[in-house]
């Protein structure tokens, strides 16, 4: 009986630790990502998101900044049911690219979103506030009859000092 009360206890915290959220110097919300498109070399882009990291005086740098991806759905049945890929660019509102994310889509679905690689690692502004928002593109396939997709994932920008 004891034992089982020790489990349980020991699971229920570890349970109540894994849901704290960590926090960053500055985030955005959880938010919609943008609505994709097919057309050409067209990118689908979200807000623009200011972001002050940490304390006066911190300069906001591209190696600090992340992109979270939550809540993965899946392309509409326009689309067709072939594997295929996404480039996810998180960019400053300048239009220089910050990070390259890949995603990968089995089957409609989206199943998975790496960081391809940071193209700008240096200070994102010289005033403390950077200027970023995510841009999509979805590749089309042959066979596609959709050209456009509703939101494939949700997504938080954040930078920590």
């Amino acid at each position: 009986m004891k034992k089982k009360m020790i489990v349980m206890l020991i699971v229920v915290t570890l349970s109540l630790a894994m849901a704290l959220p960590a926090y960053a110097d500055t985030a955005t919300s959880v938010v919609s990502g943008p609505s994709l498109t097919t057309s050409g070399t067209q990118c689908a882009k979200s807000s623009t998101y200011s972001l002050t990291p940490g304390p006066s005086g911190n300069i906001p740098k591209g190696s600090k900044s992340y992109t979270f991806f939550s809540s993965y759905s899946s392309l509409s049945t326009g689309f067709t049911a072939v594997d295929r890929g996404m480039d996810i660019f998180l960019m400053k509102s300048d239009g220089i690219t910050v990070k390259t994310y890949t995603a990968k889509i089995v089957n409609r679905k989206l199943s998975s979103v790496t960081l391809f690689g940071t193209s700008t690692s240096g200070n994102l502004s010289t005033n403390g506030t950077a200027k970023l928002y995510l841009c999509a593109h979805l590749k089309a396939k042959t066979g596609d009859t959709a050209k456009t997709n509703a939101k494939l994932f949700n997504f938080q920008i954040g930078i920590n000092s």
